[in-house]
């Protein structure tokens, strides 16, 4: 009964491989629209991005359910949730080696993913800080007039603010 489980677990695990792939695939697309300063592809890669992690959290659902019933059949003592190399280690071939292999593969997928979401997260928080950059030095050179008052300080200008307006 609980290499059904593990069977369906595998199948789970499988599922979540293949949404990290694409997930990963995604970030790396995403990656290279910045690059590019391509906002239709930002805008694609973010709604696709928002979809695959809806996703993968459904499947992570799954994934603790059918571990926590697997956990029960398998007879494990420990009250909280096990690893599925402890799982794992509860059943026969082979569906341990099955379960083994799929979630050392996913825990890779998932290290890749967190470290190109990381440089994305960077990326944007630099590119963020460089506009802001760019728009305080437009600002601030639309007060300066270039003439001084009797007392010798710079004046402030009357021009319009474009950018206050069309922000």
């Amino acid at each position: 009964m609980s290499e059904a489980v593990a069977g369906q677990l595998a199948e789970c695990l499988a599922e979540m491989r293949g949404l990290y792939e694409e997930l990963l695939a995604v970030l790396r697309r995403k990656l290279e629209a910045m690059r590019r300063a391509d906002t239709e592809s930002l805008n694609s890669c973010a709604a696709r991005e928002r979809f695959l992690l809806q996703r993968i959290a459904e499947a992570e659902s799954s994934r603790k359910a059918l571990a926590a019933d697997l956990q029960l059949r398998a007879g494990a003592t420990s009250k909280g949730p096990v690893s599925i190399r402890q799982l794992a280690e509860r059943i026969g071939e082979p569906g341990r080696s099955k379960l083994l292999v799929l979630a050392d593969g996913l825990r890779r997928l998932v290290e890749q993913t967190n470290q190109v979401n990381q440089v994305a997260a960077l990326a944007g928080k630099e590119l963020l800080a460089h506009f802001r950059h760019v728009y305080d030095a437009m600002r601030a050179a639309e007060r300066d007039t270039g003439t001084y008052d009797v007392r010798g300080v710079p004046t402030a200008g009357g021009a319009h603010r474009i950018l206050d307006a069309v922000g």
